[in-house]
Parts: C-alpha cells; sequence; structure tokens
C-alpha cells in the first residue's frame, strides 16, 4: 500500500482497476517519495499495441471510478514491464529509476 496525504491506496486494488480498461495489457503501481519526503503514487503501463489512449485518459478513468486519492501522479507507458526472477513485476527496480 501507497500512504499518501488524505489516506492509503492499495497498489493491487488500482492495477486490478487498470486491467479493466480494455487498452491496458499489464501495470504496475508503486509509491516513489518526493523531495518533500510524500510519497506518491506511479503506475507503469503495458497498453495493447495500436492503443492511443493516454495518460490522462487513464487518469479520468481513475478519478471516475476510484476517486481523487488514487489518481496517479505519473504515468509511464512502457513496451514491457520489468520483472522479478519469480516473473512479478520488478517494483523496486520501477521505483529505482522513477527517482
Amino acid at each position: 500500500m501507497i500512504a499518501v496525504v488524505g489516506g492509503l491506496v492499495y497498489t493491487t486494488e488500482l492495477e486490478d482497476f487498470l486491467h479493466t480498461h480494455p487498452d491496458v495489457r499489464h501495470s504496475a503501481v508503486y509509491g516513489v517519495r518526493d523531495q518533500g519526503r510524500i510519497e506518491r503514487i506511479h503506475a507503469t503501463v503495458v497498453l495493447v499495441p495500436g492503443s492511443t489512449i493516454t495518460a490522462e485518459d487513464l487518469r479520468a478513468m481513475v478519478r471516475d471510478g476510484r476517486g481523487e486519492l488514487y489518481i496517479p501522479d505519473r504515468i509511464e507507458f512502457v513496451d514491457a514491464l520489468l520483472l522479478t526472477d519469480a516473473g512479478k513485476p520488478d517494483k523496486k527496480e520501477l521505483r529505482r529509476r522513477a527517482v
């Protein structure tokens, strides 16, 4: 979970919600602390080929479906997620690269 100003955001809940969009193939949601030590929501998303969805489109979907608290501060689109040896998104590495 991510402790943001105003409450807690559960990463798997937000990932599951992002996956309901037909253009989202995979996603990883994680927290990254900013310079003021406040944790911000980041999402790394893999889209289906040919998708034209934007980060703002996904933010609007999250705003409407989960509320302001869950809106990612940053959404990055990639061709493939970094995975651990266990085949799970490597959130530690994604977090490190986001700083």
